[in-house]
């Protein structure tokens, strides 16, 4: 793989290489057969065609890689692509109804690598945006992975008041 990709884009310029890498993410995400991995391959992929015309779909790409990193326990592999998504929606000012569900995926998996602030950051984020979408799965989901999990949340010394407020 490493041989094909420097002599196939060794001489592009980079305007050249993106079509090439829609190319290979839409090839991979249609195929039949998918490797292991093939989800991050195809982030990967649509990252690197950086087109604003495939934004939601590299966003799709981007964020089922990040699920599958955080399931199969690649924490800092479902950091990086979870951030990669939040990246995306701001940059193509993507409005998405995801964004709150993203936020929580990143706060989970920055959890899981032991990096609380972080974690508790995103997963404030994901309340506001869950709160101001109406998304009550999702704004249980974030208030669950910031003071619960078998106490093992970012926040588990929230005060009762500050729990209270999760609730209303």
């Amino acid at each position: 793989h490493a041989i094909v990709r420097a002599a196939v884009s060794g001489g592009l310029p980079r305007s050249r290489r993106r079509p090439l890498h829609l190319v290979a993410a839409r090839t991979i995400e249609e195929s039949t057969w998918r490797g292991p991995g093939w989800e991050a391959t195809a982030a990967h992929h649509h990252i690197a065609a950086d087109d604003p015309a495939e934004a939601a779909a590299a966003l799709d790409a981007i964020v089922r890689a990040a699920v599958h990193a955080l399931r199969n326990l690649a924490y800092d592999q479902a950091v990086d692509l979870y951030e990669r998504a939040v990246a995306a929606i701001e940059r193509y000012s993507l409005d998405d109804a995801r964004a709150g569900a993203i936020h929580v995926g990143l706060g989970a998996a920055r959890r899981r690598v032991g990096d609380f602030a972080a974690a508790r950051d995103a997963l404030h984020v994901a309340l506001d945006l869950a709160r101001s979408a109406g998304q009550g799965v999702v704004f249980a989901e974030a208030a669950l992975e910031l003071v619960a999990r078998g106490g093992r949340g970012v926040d588990v010394d929230l005060p009762d008041a500050a729990r209270a407020d999760l609730l209303e």
